[in-house]
């Protein structure tokens, strides 16, 4: 079976759990980081179909992790997340598809819509949850 390959990037470690448990029952292979830097050093050394990218995080956020997935990895399919800080969502994911994202979702994440998404961003059809 041709299971796509999901890296997980928020700063809220229950979001990342709660995602990769999801994501995983659908038959996704999943790994975390806590926030951009890490994610990029992943990259780095293994490939994803598909990164979900948290906005609002410390260290390296979102926005601009998403400029650097583009410019290293421009096949790595992109999913923006956000509950938006202060700002609100939608603001933040408006920025985040601005910045080369291929989907955006609010938080908190639909989980069925999302493993669909993954799903057809990745080529990789996931059996139903």
């Amino acid at each position: 079976m041709n299971r796509p390959k999901v890296l997980v990037v928020d700063d809220d470690e229950n979001i990342r759990k709660l995602a990769c448990r999801q994501l995983e029952l659908s038959g996704a292979r999943c790994k975390t980081a806590q926030n951009g830097q890490v994610a990029l050093n992943l990259l780095g050394v293994e490939h994803y179909d598909v990164a979900i990218v948290d906005i609002i995080m410390p260290e390296k956020e979102g926005l601009e992790t998403i400029i650097e997935m583009r410019r290293g990895w421009p096949a790595l399919k992109i999913v923006a997340i956000s509950g938006g800080g202060c700002i609100g969502p939608d603001h933040c994911l408006h920025m985040a598809r601005a910045f080369g994202a291929d989907a955006v979702m609010r938080k908190p994440l639909p989980f069925r819509e999302l493993t669909e998404l993954i799903g057809t961003l990745s080529g990789k059809q996931e059996r139903a949850a």
